[in-house]
């Protein structure tokens, strides 16, 4: 996955990823995160002066396919390489802070595993 995404597609790859925690993104998930979608959106425009004009379901496709490929997002533990790349992306705390709140809500819908459990505790103190 480039680098070069904006943080409104930071957050959703971030959620996504602590969502796909359990080895699924489900039908749930994905309907809360579109349900959301309007307040990231808002948020972003609040914070950067645009306006995002996107198909919200073709773009979280898309973004959940370019993480699909990135197998060390889903080992157990938080990796070195992970870290990395969730710094790169998610770079200013209002951005950091929202993917945790969205996520959060959004991993939840199925069920909040202990793995999604665990990677999103590691952020939160990793963020703060």
């Amino acid at each position: 996955m480039k680098n070069k995404i904006n943080e409104f597609e930071s957050v959703i790859a971030f959620v996504i990823y602590i969502a796909k925690q359990d080895k699924k993104f489900s039908s749930l998930e994905k309907n809360e995160l579109l349900a959301d979608l309007p307040l990231i959106k808002k948020l972003y425009f609040d914070e950067y002066g645009e306006f995002i004009k996107s198909e919200a379901i073709e773009q979280i496709s898309s973004i959940e396919e370019k993480l699909n490929v990135l197998d060390f997002l889903f080992e157990k533990n938080v990796q070195a390489k992970e870290i990395n790349f969730f710094s790169k992306i998610l770079k200013n705390k209002l951005s950091k802070n929202l993917a945790l709140m969205i996520c959060r809500h959004v991993a939840s819908a199925d069920g909040f595993s202990s793995r999604e459990r665990a990677k999103f505790n590691f952020w939160v103190k990793h963020f703060a």
